[in-house]
């Protein structure tokens, strides 16, 4: 069973530097769309997560993004480009911002922060969660200016099993 908490960022002048990660994350995810398209058109078989990662190894330096990030994009453009059938949409000013990332190395929790690249995103801890648990993604909200909350979720494991939280911006 996953519960999910949403947590705001403290920081408002965070939002900056958040949306710019969200606008690399859709260049990656456009990335993909173009390479899916020159496959349809030169009739060869659709890429797989595998090798859209291999594609882009080398473009989260000039991105600003951490490795894992640009790898969870591909496989999640791979998952939605299978459920669907089809290539999904592109990613424009007007896509909410997501920036997902592995949780065991792009991101740590520490206490009422979220680091990501070296940079510390303090949140709003309403309710606690446990200390083991993992950040998973950061999502931009509609509601409200900016990038303003945060939303982990926690996987509930059996009790003699580690409790595992991810974290989703909003």
């Amino acid at each position: 069973m996953i519960l999910t908490f949403r947590y705001r960022i403290k920081d408002a002048t965070t939002a900056k530097r958040l949306r710019a990660h969200a606008r690399a994350v859709n260049c990656v995810w456009n990335y993909c769309g173009e390479i899916q398209e020159a496959a349809r058109r030169q009739e060869k078989r659709w890429p797989s997560a595998f090798d859209l990662i291999k594609l882009t190894t080398g473009c989260s330096a000039l991105l600003g993004l951490h490795s894992d990030t640009v790898q969870a994009v591909c496989k999640q453009f791979a998952a939605n480009r299978n459920a669907a059938r089809r290539r999904p949409h592109w990613r424009g000013k007007k896509s909410l911002g997501w920036i997902p990332f592995a949780p065991a190395r792009a991101v740590k929790l520490d206490g009422d922060a979220v680091i990501y690249l070296k940079r510390r995103y303090r949140l709003w801890r309403s309710r606690p969660s446990t200390a083991r648990s993992r950040p998973d993604a950061l999502r931009k909200t509609r509601v409200g200016a900016g990038i303003s909350a945060c939303k982990p979720r926690l996987l509930r494991a059996r009790p003699t099993e580690p409790v595992k939280l991810a974290l989703i911006s909003a």
